[in-house]
């Protein structure tokens, strides 16, 4: 290598990567492990339609407490973040924002698509939300073909009713008639030494002259409204249809108490086999020794009669007698 090609081939080495681009989800807040770093890509163009890409490696937890509130109906501004740019443009199919209520159809909840990722920096957009209230799952998604890859998020958010909010009153304004107390015309009834139930009805002796002067002397000061703040609605419980990978608690116990029948099943089979095998091997054993016990009494006889290589072979019998058992070749 020559010394004037080192230079280049080390500017080479050293220039950014221009094919590939990553981006995060920022408004509203996704789910925790989706926008972190530069953005978790995942291979091929995809757009999630049916999930957000957890099984992937996209970092999805799964549902969460919603993150933003906003009225149903209501057009929001979202935005992300382009953490690495396409040098070589951006082709189809873009930046796409969608919306579920169960976070499984996002096909059906399209809000925006096609859109640029842009330069490197934040960027935003204005999608219109559905007139339904409940949990929904709002998803970020871009997928681009000169990249070969795509970017994924989800945020659980919370679409409420419109919220009426009272105008605020200037404490430091003029008082009104409204506001000021009227004099007081009620009878002022005797206080009574034993305690009773109801109110008693009043009597000549216990009205009071009317007092005809107000109780209050002066304006009464205006009662300034607190800081109008909406009041939350509780959130909704959104029940998941049961599915292989989201059990209730009853098919979860009925299939433990069918496993735990299976295996004492299966275990009762076992222990069967085991006592017969047992019996089985009692029984030839004791057919072994019946069969020793008549070879050792007819080689007695046999010596006792004369008969030495007789006696010679049956000595040889319960060895290739035990041999044949090992093998199992005896029957009896």
């Amino acid at each position: 290598m020559s010394p004037t090609t080192m230079p280049a081939l080390l500017v080479l080495l050293t220039l950014p990567s221009t094919a590939h681009g990553h981006a995060v989800m920022l408004d509203p807040t996704p789910r925790q492990g989706m926008g972190n770093g530069i953005g978790i890509k995942l291979g091929g163009t995809t757009t999630f339609t049916q999930d957000c890409g957890g099984s992937l490696g996209s970092g999805d937890p799964g549902a969460g407490e919603p993150s933003r509130t906003y009225v149903k109906g209501s057009t929001v501004t979202v935005s992300w973040r382009t953490t690495i740019a396409h040098q070589r443009g951006d082709p189809g199919p873009g930046v796409r924002w969608a919306i579920s209520p169960t976070g499984t159809d996002f096909g059906n909840g399209v809000l925006a698509t096609g859109l640029a990722a842009g330069a490197g920096g934040d960027h935003t957009a204005t999608i219109t939300l559905p007139s339904r209230t409940g949990r929904e799952v709002l998803q970020f998604n871009w997928a681009s073909e000169s990249d070969g890859g795509s970017y994924v998020g989800c945020a659980d958010i919370l679409l409420v009713a419109d919220v009426i909010i009272e105008p605020p009153v200037d404490p430091t304004a003029e008082p009104t008639e409204s506001q000021t107390a009227a004099p007081t015309t009620e009878v002022t009834q005797e206080p009574s030494a034993e305690p009773t139930e109801e109110t008693p009805e009043p009597t000549e002796e216990q009205t009071a002259e009317p007092s005809t002067e107000p109780t209050t002397k002066g304006p009464v000061e205006p009662t300034p409204y607190p800081t109008p703040y909406p009041t939350p609605y509780p959130t909704p419980s959104v029940t998941l249809p049961p599915s292989p990978s989201n059990p209730t608690p009853t098919d979860e116990v009925s299939r433990l108490k069918a496993a735990l029948e299976a295996e004492k099943k299966r275990a009762a089979e076992l222990k069967g086999k085991l006592r017969t095998a047992w019996k089985s091997a009692k029984e030839q054993r004791k057919r072994v020794r019946m069969v020793a016990w008549k070879l050792w009494k007819l080689k007695r006889q046999l010596k006792k009669d004369g008969c030495p290589s007789g006696a010679a072979s049956l000595a040889a019998a319960p060895s290739q007698l035990m041999r044949t058992k090992r093998h199992g070749a005896l029957h009896a």
